[in-house]
């Protein structure tokens, strides 16, 4: 049981980086349709497959937590990507998500 919510766990951080990684097509697109739009429609799409695929690993109020670190991946991204700025409010947010998903997550049993 334990590899099944694990793998649950790691297909849903990977479904996270892939609607990350959409969202940050979009915006380089300039909400142009081009090929980056398209690419970040294809990717985002991929992200909510694998999401669906994921619930099949566990339960829904441990699995869908984790898919909160979508907003941690768009700070870093947006940083390296787009040269926005991480301040201190993103990084106390970046805290408090992962101690929302800690929060939730923790002694959760599929």
């Amino acid at each position: 049981m334990k590899n099944k919510t694990l793998s649950g766990i790691i297909l849903m951080l990977i479904a996270a980086m892939f609607v990350a990684i959409g969202q940050l097509f979009w915006k380089i697109s300039e909400a142009q349709i081009n090929l980056w739009l398209i690419a970040g429609f294809i990717i985002y799409a991929g992200g909510a497959l694998i999401m669906t695929i994921a619930l099949r690993f566990g339960k829904l109020s441990m699995l869908q937590p984790i898919f909160s670190f979508s907003y941690i991946a768009a700070i870093f991204l947006g940083n390296i990507f787009l040269n926005e700025k991480i301040t201190m409010q993103h990084i106390i947010a970046v805290v408090f998500i992962i101690l929302g998903i800690i929060c939730l997550s923790k002694g959760e049993k599929s």
